[in-house]
């Protein structure tokens, strides 16, 4: 997968490449915000795509499924904050 910002004259640009099973997305899902960057599959993928206020509304009935949510986004971040930090 390849994630890029489009550049002053619309172009994109490169930022990474991700490996498969790889879940993004996740600062949107913290802090609904614009987002920061795009993503383009590089060949065949599976997508789960969920609606913001629906996924909230489920989260908050079932616990222990948002208990694990939130950890994979924890252990998510976390990461990319520590491979940023070298």
């Amino acid at each position: 997968m390849l994630v890029y910002i489009e550049s002053e004259d619309g172009k994109p640009l490169e930022i990474t490449r991700l490996p498969a099973g790889i879940l993004i997305g996740e600062m949107n899902f913290v802090m609904p915000t614009h987002r920061t960057a795009f993503v383009m599959a590089l060949g065949e993928v599976k997508v789960s795509s969920y609606c913001y206020h629906e996924l909230i509304r489920i989260l908050r009935e079932d616990h222990d499924l948002a208990a694990k949510v939130f950890a994979a986004l924890n252990l998510q971040m976390t990461s990319k904050l520590l491979a940023l930090l070298g």
